[in-house]
């Protein structure tokens, strides 16, 4: 065979695996303040279908709201699918506003939910094809009533354990812009009485350049946002891969990050 010939060949297979589909190229899509449901709303089981209404920063997409039982990732940064409880089009109603209903059975069942907003197409000469949007919590509360209290003094809204070890990742995406990959955490509330903070120790790993271990503070403030703070270290994974016969503590350097949820 002519070595031309050869070369126009194997050009033309690699351009064709480059198309191939599946291969797609994934891009972050800004959403703007002012959407709603706003982050942390609460909702009462028996209120019927829930409203979205996202401004994002990319007109023109097939969009889709994810709404999962749990914050952990596929591979292409979406919420896992196998903790999605609902998935429903939204429309863009014009400058990427993008407007839609959820009414899946979650509404009625109580606990805290994980809402994304993913789509296919063009934002800019980046050239993505899927738009993957950040995690927003929302909460749904039985709707019982209970009795008006009489002169019941103001009372801490308490910080729950399980919504805690929820805001790790979410913390560990916005500061690092990371997926965290074998993350393990163990969390407490931070002391006696104190119902607003708690401490999560944690380890993890990005899967491409660092592995960390350290703990996170976790504070609810009066605006219902959790904020964190991570104190501990971090190392190469080339470094612990080189090293792991001989002994590891060098790798290690101190790592501080805050972030809010």
């Amino acid at each position: 065979m002519p070595r031309a010939f050869t070369i126009a060949l194997l050009a033309a297979v690699l351009a064709g695996l480059a198309l191939a589909p599946g291969a797609l190229a994934t891009g972050d899509l800004t959403v703007g303040p002012g959407g709603t449901p706003a982050a942390g709303k609460v909702v009462s089981t028996g209120s019927g279908p829930l409203a979205f209404s996202i401004p994002a920063g990319c007109a023109g997409l097939n969009a889709y709201v994810e709404v999962a039982s749990d914050v952990q990732y596929d591979p292409d940064g979406t919420l896992y699918g196998a903790l999605t409880v609902e998935r429903f089009g939204v429309t863009d109603t014009g400058n990427g506003l993008y407007e839609g209903t959820a009414s899946g059975d979650w509404l009625q069942t109580p606990g805290t939910y994980y809402w994304q907003l993913d789509g296919m197409g063009a934002c800019d000469a980046a050239g993505a094809d899927l738009w993957v949007g950040p995690v927003t919590s929302i909460v749904v509360r039985s709707a019982t009533v209970a009795p008006p209290p009489t002169d019941v003094p103001d009372q801490t809204v308490p910080l729950t354990l399980s919504q805690a070890q929820a805001a790790v990742p979410l913390a560990i995406k916005k500061a690092r812009h990371r997926i965290a990959r074998q993350l393990k955490r163990a969390c407490t509330h931070a002391g006696a009485g104190d119902v607003a903070t708690v401490t999560c120790t944690s380890t993890w790993n990005d899967k491409v350049q660092y592995a960390y271990t350290g703990t996170f503070t976790l504070v609810l403030d009066d605006t219902g946002d959790i904020v964190t703070r991570f104190d501990g270290r971090r190392a190469t994974l080339k470094c612990l891969k080189q090293r792991r016969r001989i002994g590891t503590k060098k790798c290690y350097r101190t790592q501080h990050f805050d972030a809010t949820i």
